[in-house]
């Protein structure tokens, strides 16, 4: 799946790996409603819709689903719009199409690692995947100077470790 998802990309197998750690804890049914998960999915089970857009509101645009966790508002589905009815109907395309997931997350990390050419890319020790996945994650890359850096520091250090794992996972020689 990740190799299909990849493919014409130019994306490393290990940069997507990366950001499905990052992103969904390889969880292809994650999802986020801001904060308030839990009290969304309780909303969802009693097809209480009305109280489901009321949390959609309060917590718009933190909502996103499945190994991307690409946010509703800029979403490959739906028509972007803050209404329950998007909202679920990007749900359903992601819980149905995880395969489809993983490729616009893919060519969407091919967009993010052509924002990384020609930046400079000491925030992220050089390294141009880290830098395509804090240009994922934070929708451009982030200036030198960037308040950005300061205020998700910890995602960096998120993806970091993210990276690492991916390309220590990937690296080992399968057990015969």
């Amino acid at each position: 799946m990740l190799l299909a998802a990849i493919v014409g990309t130019g994306v490393p197998v290990d940069t997507l790996y990366a950001g499905m750690i990052a992103e969904s804890e390889l969880e292809p049914r994650a999802e986020r409603w801001g904060r308030q998960t839990e009290t969304a999915l309780s909303y969802i089970q009693a097809d209480d819709m009305q109280a489901l857009q009321w949390l959609l509101d309060s917590v718009w645009p933190d909502v996103s689903f499945g190994y991307s966790q690409r946010i509703v508002k800029y979403h490959w589905a739906g028509d972007k719009t803050q209404t329950v009815k998007n909202v679920m109907a990007v749900r359903q395309a992601v819980f149905d199409d995880p395969e489809k997931d993983l490729r616009q997350m893919a060519l969407h990390l091919d967009w993010c690692r052509t924002q990384t050419e020609k930046r400079p890319l000491d925030r992220v020790n050089g390294d141009r995947e880290l830098g395509a996945l804090v240009c994922y994650n934070a929708g451009h890359y982030p200036s030198l100077h960037s308040n950005w850096w300061t205020t998700y520091g910890a995602h960096v250090s998120r993806y970091q470790a993210a990276l690492d794992q991916a390309r220590t996972e990937l690296a080992e020689p399968p057990i015969p």
